[in-house]
């Protein structure tokens, strides 16, 4: 965390360094696996409420782990700007148009 997890001490019960194990339970990345359904992360380069690393953090355990997980960053967008960024959002649900399609999905039936 780029403050040392300052930013959420009263909800932790400290920073990072003093209660490493409290961030770690709270980290998605933690808990990452093969049996974990694609991601798509979406983080404008500017956020300050989610910083583009946690997304990068994630992505890259995900692919690691073996799981399909895709990234796109908008240039300069903080946090609102990237979550109403049109291209953004229409990346994402042909993401999900192509996970979601049945295997046999494009086959003519018989």
């Amino acid at each position: 965390m780029p403050d040392g997890g300052k930013w959420a001490e009263y909800w932790m019960g400290g920073d990072q360094k003093a209660v490493p194990e409290k961030f770690e339970a709270a980290s998605p990345t933690a808990f990452v696996d093969e049996k974990d359904p694609p991601f798509f992360f979406f983080n404008g380069t500017d956020d300050k409420l989610v910083p583009l690393i946690w997304s990068m953090t994630c992505h890259t355990a995900l692919r690691g782990a073996g799981v399909r997980s895709e990234v796109y960053r908008i240039e300069g967008a903080g946090h609102i700007e990237a979550a109403m960024n049109r291209e953004a959002i229409q990346r994402s649900v042909a993401f999900l148009a192509t996970e979601l399609r049945a295997p046999n999905a494009d086959r003519k039936p018989e």
